[in-house]
């Protein structure tokens, strides 16, 4: 039998003080039967096939991930009989917020955890709490990974986490506005400029963007940075290297050019990202930047009139900047991580793995997400959506990615990030002023 725990912040930070506390719904969750959980005496005496049990903590409580990971579960069980998995699901918002990290700070947290790339996940690493996995990535594991999906996870040049998705930031547009004005997808930025300015004249805001979800700018600047100075030297910048001031200002002036013609609306600094995005679902919007995580909220539900005529591709180009069209921004976002004290490292080793590749198939057959890992041969793809397809390619196709901005850079620079964005999307800080302030906070 299963058990998933649904726990809302409150119960995050009651568990430390007692585990068993408070759960809105359980069932057992055993990869072994009753049976096959006693302990098998052997001819001398000796337990034999004892069921190493691994502890797990997951975000996947409702919704399409909860029922792919009880379809993972069973394949996992029927696979596995001697481990045993103990799952408890938590609410994604509280736990990523507060509640692992409370969770963390008191070493008191399960085997197996749903952790976040980056600079959520630095500091478990920094003060020794997580298992550095690199004596498990045998060159089997790592063959079926795609190329850089670890990267999110490494530091120092060791691994400690696991994905299971992937994801990049895509540009996505509705074809059938840009038939109705006989306008083609903007392949560089001097084509999206001129295609904003024909949806002006015609009283259409062209760029969705909901900007008090801070992160949301965060995707339409950080690509064009990417697209501008090319993905190394940004990469070196955010990492504390070189800082080409003039390449990053002329890329906050194009920034600032969509701002100020209008090219996100008027009130993009404080909409909501949900409210917006609804606009471009239902057909009013004429294109949308944001992370392939979008296609849940605006391509596969029923009701998108956008769907049929939506039509998904990399973010322009700029015709004097080094980028390339080919590099992408994000590649994974979340996964799994190891307790360092876990009890049972090689058996978890084996749950991270083969449910996380499991989890990806079944993602990728269902169309939910791109995969992290190399589809399994006996996956049935012919129901994975045009769009997930693309967005598999664009990773496949990928010369050179990084992490996304709010990932890679720590957590007090990425709060100065988004701030100084929300500034410049406010008009109350110039591109002079916004590369001054990003050139003092990377130093």
């Amino acid at each position: 039998m299963k058990r998933i725990k649904i726990l809302c912040l409150f119960l995050v930070l009651c568990f430390m003080a007692n585990f068993a506390a408070c759960t809105s719904a359980s069932q057992s969750v055993s990869s072994s039967s009753e049976s096959q959980q006693e302990s098998t005496p052997q001819e001398d005496g000796t337990d034999s096939q004892k069921a190493a049990e691994v502890t797990v903590w997951h975000v996947w409580g409702s919704g399409e991930q909860a029922a792919a990971f009880e379809e993972a579960l069973k394949i996992f069980e029927d696979k596995y009989p001697n481990i045993k998995i103990e799952a408890t699901a938590f609410e994604p918002d509280a736990f990523q917020v507060q509640g692992l990290k409370t969770a963390v700070a008191a070493n008191d947290f399960a085997d197996v955890t749903h952790a976040w790339i980056g600079s959520q996940s630095q500091p478990f690493v920094e003060s020794g709490k997580l298992m550095c996995l690199d004596e498990y990535l045998t060159d089997d594991v790592m063959a079926q990974l795609l190329p850089g999906a670890l990267d999110g996870f490494t530091y120092n040049d060791k691994v400690y986490g696991i994905p299971y998705v992937a994801y990049t930031a895509i540009m996505l547009y509705n074809q059938k506005l840009f038939d109705q004005y006989d306008l083609a997808i903007p392949e560089t930025y001097d084509d999206l400029v001129s295609v904003c300015q024909t949806f002006l004249d015609n009283d259409i805001t062209p760029l969705c963007l909901g900007g008090k979800e801070l992160w949301t700018t965060m995707i339409y600047y950080d690509i064009m940075a990417i697209r501008y100075m090319g993905l190394d030297s940004a990469k070196t910048a955010l990492s504390g290297g070189a800082f080409e001031r003039d390449a990053w200002l002329a890329c906050t002036k194009k920034f600032s050019e969509l701002v100020e013609i209008g090219a996100f609306g008027e009130n993009a600094a404080t909409l909501g990202r949900y409210e917006v995005e609804q606009e471009f679902k239902m057909g009013k919007i004429p294109m949308l930047a944001e992370g392939s995580w979008v296609l849940s909220d605006v391509y596969t539900p029923d009701d998108s009139v956008v769907k049929e005529s939506m039509v998904l591709a990399p973010f322009p180009i700029m015709s004097d900047g080094k980028g390339k069209a080919t590099e992408t921004l994000g590649m994974v976002n979340d996964g799994w991580v190891m307790n360092a004290s876990a009890a049972h490292p090689d058996e978890a080793f084996i749950v991270m793995t083969e449910l996380m590749h499991t989890m990806s198939d079944i993602n990728y057959s269902t169309g939910i997400n791109a995969p992290a890992w190399v589809v399994s041969e006996d996956v049935d793809t012919s129901n994975v959506s045009p769009a997930i397809s693309e967005v598999k390619s664009i990773l496949e196709n990928s010369s050179n990615s990084m992490p996304l901005w709010d990932g890679f850079l720590s957590a007090d620079r990425t709060t100065s990030h988004k701030n100084a964005l929300q500034a410049l999307v406010s008009k109350t800080m110039t591109p002079e002023e916004f590369v001054d302030d990003m050139e003092a906070f990377l130093k």
